[in-house]
């Protein structure tokens, strides 16, 4: 993807997804002609919306450190009014469930978009905030890891496994613990493979 295609999907408000690159060769490119940030890892998420917010107002706030991440997203999101701000990063699977919640809110405004790139699978947790953006180089992604897209299937069914073990062990009666642990293991076993089966692998 060029820059003239790059610049299109930010016209557009579309999230962007390189699979092992630099996104920091994209926010030179980009740096003079809109209001980014560049970060070489994602966390702490704290210290990188207190960097936004600084990148905003164009100077140091040492007072920011005193408050929560929440408040700093409201703080950065007043400051930045119904300007534009573009967030770059590497290191897209380092996200954890935590700063996911919160990227996701930024993400909710219009005005604020990201270009990030991954080179390592993420967790299960971070794929709803994947599905925002455009995989960019999704053909290299294919050839290298001989996938059409990220694979997350498997965690998931295990997740509905452990699931319907707990279910199962709660509702069952605890009088015979053992026979009822067993119970509870090949019942999250059958979900799993049903699973599998249904969703077919990948």
């Amino acid at each position: 993807m060029n820059l003239i295609q790059i610049t299109r999907s930010i016209g557009e408000g579309q999230n962007l997804l390189f699979y092992d690159r630099d996104v920091q060769k994209v926010y030179l490119e980009l740096n003079s002609k809109y209001n980014c940030i560049f970060f070489n890892e994602p966390v702490p998420l704290k210290v990188r919306v207190i960097e936004c917010i600084e990148t905003v107002v164009r100077k140091k706030e040492a007072s920011l450190k005193k408050f929560t991440t929440a408040e700093l997203i409201k703080i950065l999101l007043a400051k930045l009014n119904s300007n534009k701000l573009i967030i770059l990063f590497n290191g897209f699977h380092l996200l954890n469930r935590q700063a996911v919640s919160s990227l996701q809110e930024l993400n909710n405004h219009t005005n604020i978009m990201f270009i990030c790139s991954f080179n390592k699978e993420f967790k299960s947790e971070v794929y709803g905030f994947y599905k925002t953006f455009q995989l960019v180089n999704m053909e290299e992604y294919r050839l290298e890891t001989g996938q059409d897209e990220i694979n997350i299937t498997y965690p998931v069914y295990f997740i509905f496994g452990v699931i319907a073990f707990l279910i199962f062990l709660k509702a069952s009666s605890l009088a015979n613990v053992s026979a009822t642990i067993l119970g509870a293991l090949w019942f999250g076993l059958i979900i799993f493979r049903t699973m599998v089966y249904v969703g077919g692998r990948p």
